[in-house]
């Protein structure tokens, strides 16, 4: 299983120029085998479900339409519970004019 550096997020571009087939260091955003094996499977599964229920295949917009739906909710649940970079230290730090100055 191989990882890579995604260069493009919009295209999937993908980058294997050592070292960045290597992930860790200052690459950003990595792709895989893996997940894209994984996603792979979740888009025939759900392409064999329009062909059950319409006789075709689904059209690339319902198939980024199913995955924004999907991503939207998965996003909200994980990143809900992953406080924003500098709300702990709001938190720990009155506000000017609270009663607990």
């Amino acid at each position: 299983m191989g990882w890579w550096k995604v260069t493009d997020v919009e295209t999937g571009g993908i980058s294997c120029k050592l070292p960045s087939c290597h992930p860790g260091g200052d690459i950003a955003l990595h792709g895989g085998d893996q997940p894209a094996d994984i996603m792979g499977n979740a888009i025939s599964a759900i392409d064999k479900a329009y062909q059950e229920k319409w006789g075709r295949h689904a059209q690339p917009d319902e198939l980024r339409a199913c995955f924004n739906f999907v991503f939207n909710g998965w996003r909200r649940r994980v990143h809900a519970q992953v406080p924003p970079e500098g709300a702990a230290k709001a938190k720990a730090k009155p506000a000017e004019g609270s009663d607990s100055e």
